[in-house]
C-alpha cells in the first residue's frame, strides 16, 4: 500500500489504507467545466478526477483490498453489483467504466450515498 505521504497519492482522493473501498464520482452537467491544472493541462472536472481515479487504481489500491465505483447525476450506476478484488482484470474494467463516464444532468447525491450505504462492511467511500 502507497505511504500517506507518497508522491502517488492522490490530491482528490487522499490515501486508501481500507480494505473495503468505494469510489462516488459525480457526473453531472457542472463536472464537465474545464480549468487547467497546476501541471498546466487543461481538463474537464470529470476529467480530472477520472485521471485521479485511475492513479489509485494503479498507483494505490493492492491485492488485499476490495473495491467498486458508483457514478451519479440524475440516476446512480453501479459499475459492479459488490465490491470486487484488486487485480488485473478488474482494474482494467474500472479503467474502461471510469474513461466512459460522461457530464450530464442533475446531482443526486442522496440515492448514490442511499446505494453505496447498503453494501455492507464498507470501510470507505471516496466521494468527488
Amino acid at each position: 500500500m502507497t505511504d500517506p505521504n507518497s508522491p502517488n497519492r492522490s490530491c482528490v482522493f487522499g490515501p486508501t489504507p481500507e480494505k473495503r473501498v468505494q469510489f462516488l464520482i459525480d457526473v453531472s452537467g457542472s463536472m464537465g467545466t474545464e480549468f487547467i491544472a497546476n501541471d498546466g493541462n487543461r481538463y474537464s472536472r470529470l476529467g480530472f478526477v477520472v485521471k485521479q481515479l485511475i492513479d489509485v487504481m494503479t498507483k494505490q489500491l493492492s491485492s488485499d483490498q476490495l473495491f467498486n465505483i458508483f457514478s451519479f447525476a440524475n440516476n446512480v450506476v453501479q459499475w459492479k453489483p459488490g465490491l470486487v478484488p484488486v487485480n488485473s482484470t478488474n482494474v482494467a474494467s474500472a479503467i474502461q467504466f471510469a474513461t466512459n463516464l460522461r457530464a450530464n444532468g442533475g446531482t443526486d447525491i442522496y440515492s448514490a450515498l442511499q446505494r453505496a450505504f447498503a453494501v455492507r462492511l464498507i470501510e470507505c467511500m471516496m466521494f468527488r
